[in-house]
C-alpha cells in the first residue's frame, strides 16, 4: 500500500504542503491569522502564550513552536513576532532554518504596526505558497504514513460512528507499516484494558495500562 506524500530533509512523509505561519508570541496572532487567511496554502499555528515567560517556561513554549514548524505537513514558515516577547523572533527564525525548511521572518514593531507587517507577511507567504505549490507528491510507502487521533468533542455520533470508523483506518494504517498516535491519555479511561489486549508485547500493553493508572490518580 502507498500514497502519494511529499518527503521532507529528515525523512518524514506529509500529505500536506502547508506555509505555516508562526507567531511567537499571543502578542502577534492577529496578524499571523489574518495572513494565513489571505494566502491560500497557508495556516496559522497561534499560541496563547510566549509574552513575559521565563526559564523553563520559555524553553517549553519554543520547543512545541518549533516542533509544530517541524510536523511534515509544513513545507515553509513565516514567523511574526511583535518585536518585544520574550520568546525572540529571530531565534525562532534561525531554529526554523534549521529545520530544512525555507523560513522568512518579520517583526510587527520594525513593519510599523499590524497593516504593514500583514501586508508585508502576505507578500512572503504568496511567494513562498507558490514555490511550494512548484513541488511534486511522490510515491512512498504506507509506511511512512503517521496518523494522530484527537477528540474534537465528543456526542451521542462518537461511539457509534466516529470512533469504530478511526479505529479501522488505524488497523489499516498500523497494517501498511504506519503509526498511529492517541494524543489524549484520558480519552483512553474505561478502555485501557481493550487496547491492553493489542499490546505487540507483554511489556507494551503493562506500560499502557500503568499510564492510563496514573491518569487517574
Amino acid at each position: 500500500m502507498t500514497f502519494r506524500g511529499y518527503r521532507r530533509r529528515d525523512g518524514k512523509v506529509g500529505i500536506r504542503n502547508h506555509v505555516l505561519i508562526l507567531p511567537t508570541s499571543i502578542c502577534a496572532a492577529r496578524v499571523a491569522s489574518d495572513i494565513a487567511r489571505g494566502v491560500r496554502g497557508c495556516v496559522a499555528a497561534c499560541p496563547a502564550y510566549g509574552c513575559c515567560q521565563v526559564g523553563s517556561d520559555a524553553r517549553l513554549t519554543f520547543r512545541t513552536l518549533l516542533n509544530t514548524a517541524a510536523n511534515p505537513n509544513v513545507g515553509a514558515i513565516v514567523v511574526v513576532g511583535l518585536g518585544c516577547e520574550g520568546l525572540e523572533p529571530l531565534a525562532m527564525l534561525q531554529a526554523g532554518e534549521n529545520l530544512g525548511k525555507p523560513a522568512r521572518g518579520l517583526v510587527i514593531q520594525e513593519e510599523g504596526g499590524s497593516p504593514k507587517a500583514t501586508d508585508s507577511g502576505a507578500v512572503m507567504a504568496k511567494r513562498m505558497a507558490g514555490e511550494l505549490a512548484a513541488h511534486p507528491r511522490e510515491e512512498v510507502p504506507a509506511s511512512s504514513l503517521v496518523l494522530g487521533l484527537e477528540c474534537g468533542g465528543s456526542d451521542a455520533t462518537s461511539g457509534l460512528a466516529a470512533n469504530p470508523a478511526l479505529g479501522v483506518a488505524s488497523d489499516l494504517t498500523i497494517g501498511g507499516g504506519g503509526t498511529c498516535i492517541l494524543s489524549e491519555t484520558t480519552e483512553s479511561i474505561g478502555a485501557e484494558h481493550v487496547l491492553a489486549r493489542r499490546g505487540v508485547s507483554e511489556d507494551v500493553s503493562r506500560r499502557l495500562l500503568d499510564i492510563v493508572a496514573a491518569c487517574e490518580r
